[in-house]
C-alpha cells in the first residue's frame, strides 16, 4: 500500500500528508509506517518545519503525520483553572473558550488561529507572556501521546491535584516530533485580566534600554511582557500591563517613576508585538545570556549582520534576523554554541551544528529516552541532536 492508497494528499516538494480523523486512523498509519519502513514527522499545522524539522525540506522525511482533525474540547473546569483539549484545537478558539469562563490562555502565541495546540507544544513555543507566567512546559500539566508502536501513553493529569508520576510530558513539551504523536494535553490557565496597557520608550542606543529594564527588573512590577525590539535603529522598550484595573493603574505609575514619560503608551496590549517572531522572514538565531552580559551578546550577534533583534531582558534571551545568511555558519555562531537555539537556520547550518551537541550535558539521557521510546527510529531526525 502506498500514500495514494491512503488518502494522503502529495504536495510539491514536501512528503504525503495524512490527516487521519480519530486515533484509530493514527494508529493504522503507523502501523502502515512500519511495515514500509518509513520515517514519520508529527506536524500540528505545520507552520514550524522549518525550524522544528529542516529534514522534512530536504526530502529525508517519508510523511507528515498531520493531527488537525482531533480538535475537540475535552474539558474544560473553570472552578480548577484547567482545559483538557485534542491536539488539533487552534490556540485562538482555545483562548476564546476560557475567556468565556473568565480565564487566560498561555502562550500567546503568533496568529494563534492558525496555530495548533499540538504544533504549539511539539515546537516548545512560549511566547512574549513567558515574562510572567514561565516557559510553557510549565503549565502543561499531562498529556496522553501515542508512540510510534501505537500504544497509547498517559503522563500527569487533568486538573492540578492529579498530577502524579513522571513528568514525561514536560519532556514531550519542546520534543519536535520525534519522540511520539500527541494526542491530548491539559493545560493549567490563569485568571482573564480586567485592565490592560502598554508603554514603550524609544532610543536609538540600547544601553539606556538596560539600565530602563534594569530599574524595572528591581522594582515591585510584574510585567506580562517587556522585550527590547530593535528595527530601523531604533530600539524600542515594551512594558506590558495586565491584571486588576487598580493594580494596572498603580504599576503603570511606577513604571514612569522608574523609566520616565513612555514615548508611546496604549490602553490593551500592542498586537503587532505578539506577532514580531513569524514576521519578517530570513535566518532566525536565538541566543541565551545573564543580563549583564545582553549587550555584548547583541554586539556579537550585530557582527552577524542582524537587522532585527528582540531581546526578553529579564529572560536572558535575544532573537535575531540575519536576512542574508552565510552559506556555513559564521565562527562566531560556532562559538557560541550551545548557547543559542537553532530557530529558522538553512539546512547547511544545522549540519555543521549538530555534532557540536555532543557537547551538551543532557545528550546520553535524551538519547537514551528517544530510544525507548521510538526504538526504530520512526520518529527520528537525522539533525537531532548530537547527529551530524
Amino acid at each position: 500500500m502506498n500514500p495514494r492508497e491512503l488518502g494522503f494528499p502529495l504536495q510539491a516538494g514536501r512528503p504525503p500528508i495524512a490527516r487521519p480523523e480519530d486515533e484509530r486512523g493514527i494508529r493504522s498509519v503507523l502501523e502502515h509506517a512500519r511495515r514500509e519502513h518509513l520515517r514519520v514527522a508529527p506536524i500540528g499545522g505545520g507552520r514550524h518545519l522549518s525550524v522544528c524539522r529542516p529534514d522534512v525540506e530536504r526530502g529525508e522525511v517519508d510523511l507528515l503525520l498531520s493531527t488537525a482533525a482531533l480538535d475537540r474540547v475535552v474539558e474544560y473546569v473553570p472552578g480548577d483553572g484547567t482545559l483538557t483539549a485534542q491536539a488539533g484545537c487552534s490556540m485562538q478558539a482555545l483562548a476564546e473558550t476560557v475567556a468565556e469562563g473568565g480565564h487566560a490562555l498561555t502562550p500567546r502565541v503568533p496568529n494563534p488561529e492558525r496555530a495548533s495546540l499540538g504544533g504549539t507544544l511539539g515546537a516548545g513555543r512560549s511566547g512574549l507572556d513567558r515574562v510572567r507566567y514561565g516557559p510553557l512546559r510549565h503549565h502543561v500539566l499531562g498529556m496522553r501521546v501515542m508512540l510510534a508502536d501505537g500504544n497509547v501513553a498517559r503522563s500527569g493529569g487533568r486538573l492540578v491535584k492529579n498530577v502524579t508520576g513522571f513528568d514525561l510530558h514536560r519532556l514531550y513539551t519542546g520534543s519536535r516530533g520525534t519522540l511520539c504523536v500527541i494526542l491530548e494535553a491539559s493545560l493549567r490557565l490563569f485568571p482573564l485580566p480586567e485592565a490592560e496597557r502598554h508603554l514603550v520608550w524609544k532610543e536609538t542606543r540600547l544601553e539606556p534600554q538596560l539600565e530602563r529594564a534594569a530599574a524595572l527588573a528591581d522594582s515591585a512590577l510584574e510585567p506580562r511582557v517587556e522585550a527590547l525590539l530593535r528595527e530601523e535603529g531604533i530600539w524600542e522598550l515594551h512594558l506590558g500591563l495586565a491584571g486588576l484595573g487598580v493594580s494596572v493603574a498603580f504599576e503603570r505609575d511606577l513604571a514612569v517613576q522608574l523609566a520616565g514619560s513612555p514615548t508611546q503608551e496604549l490602553e490593551g496590549e500592542h498586537p503587532e508585538l505578539f506577532d514580531i517572531e513569524e514576521s519578517g522572514g530570513g535566518t532566525q538565531i536565538e541566543s541565551c545570556a545573564p543580563p549583564g552580559e545582553l549587550a555584548a551578546r547583541t554586539s556579537e550577534l550585530d557582527a552577524l549582520g542582524a537587522e532585527r533583534i528582540l531581546i526578553l531582558p529579564r529572560a536572558g534571551r535575544l532573537c535575531a534576523w540575519i536576512q542574508e545568511p552565510s552559506p556555513l555558519p559564521p565562527p562566531q555562531i560556532v562559538d557560541l554554541w550551545p548557547r543559542f537555539i537553532p530557530r529558522a537556520l538553512p539546512f547547511a547550518w544545522h549540519e555543521a551544528l549538530a555534532p557540536r551537541a555532543t557537547e551538551v550535558p543532557a545528550l546520553a539521557p535524551m538519547l537514551s529516552l528517544q530510544k525507548a521510546l521510538d526504538p526504530e527510529g520512526r520518529f527520528a531526525s537525522n539533525i537531532f541532536p548530537g547527529r551530524p
